[in-house]
Parts: C-alpha cells; structure tokens; sequence
C-alpha cells in the first residue's frame, strides 16, 4: 500500500489518495510531499551518508545547495553528524537505518512513511529509532505512517491504529481501544 500511494507500483483494483493530492497526481508531486523509509536497504555502495542524502535531495527536485544543506541538516538530526563522510556501506545497522530516515526528511516532506524502522536494530538502536519517530510528531510536526509488526514499538509511537491483513482494513481506531 505504501509503494502504491508513492506511485511506485500500480494497484491492482481500488483508488488510492492522500493528503489532499487528486488520486491521479504523478508519483514526483507525490514524492515531493512525502518521504519514504524503504524497509530494505537502499544505498549506493560507495557513497558518503552526505552524498547519498544531498543526492536524494536532488533527484526530488532541490537545487543542489538547497540540498546539501539539508542534508547536513537531517544528518545532524538523526545522529550522524559525526559519521556524515564515511560510507554508507561501512555504517552499522542502527547508522544504515538513520541515514535511511536522514533521505525521507531531506525534502522536508509533510507525511513520512516509516517501513519497519526497526528492523535489524538491537534494543539501544530500536530505543534511538522510536525516539526519532517521537520528535518528528511532536517536536516536528511531522505525521507519520508506521508499517511494522512489532507491537511494542506501535504502542511506543502511535496515537492510531489501522490493523490490516491481505490488503483490508479489519480494525482502526485510537491506540487506547
């Protein structure tokens, strides 16, 4: 569904919407409202998390200074300041999955769909990760779509739930009920 509301794959029945685009707007002005943190890895091999981020920035559509900007910006918010140059593909798991986090905010998107954001991470770097998420909405602003199996982290940040299974909605609702 998440792929499907970016324009990534094409739904086979069904109307897609959201936010307040029309449902035939184009998979870029999609993109440029809403960040995506893929649940698999997706870096170049050899890039910096600097470049690999400003290079995000600017396939969505941002002059490259705005983009190094930014991305110096997302990384510091994420906890890579110090980590920025080094390559991705050295990085840690918890690191890996940040810079992945760093590449959805660099548009400064208003929805970010978070695909298991915990995925991989060790209990201090799932911690680290639920902590992100939580300052995004309540500090940011940001709102946030959380697509994972572990309860826990659900309850952690969610302030609703949708529960779906094969494709269909089968409860929604407040986190509390």
């Amino acid at each position: 569904i998440l792929k499907a509301l970016l324009g990534l794959v094409k739904p086979s029945s069904g109307r897609m919407r959201i936010l307040e685009l029309p449902e035939d707007a184009d998979a870029a002005t999609v993109r440029s409202q809403v960040g995506y943190m893929p649940e698999r890895d997706a870096h170049l091999p050899q890039a910096s998390g600097f470049e690999m981020v400003s290079l995000l920035g600017m396939l969505s559509g941002m002059p490259r200074r705005d983009a190094w900007r930014r991305a110096h910006e997302v990384l510091y918010l994420v906890g890579l300041e110090e980590q920025r140059y080094r390559p991705v593909s050295g990085y840690s798991a918890g690191m890996r999955q940040k810079a992945k986090l760093a590449a959805a905010l660099v548009p400064d998107p208003k929805v970010l769909f978070l695909d298991e954001p915990t995925n991989g991470l060790d209990p201090t770097g799932r911690e680290d990760m639920l902590r992100l998420v939580r300052q995004l909405c309540r500090e940011l602003g940001k709102s946030v779509v959380l697509s994972t199996h572990i309860l826990q982290d659900v309850e952690a940040v969610c302030d609703g739930v949708v529960v779906m299974e094969k494709g269909r909605v089968v409860a929604s609702g407040p986190l509390h009920e």
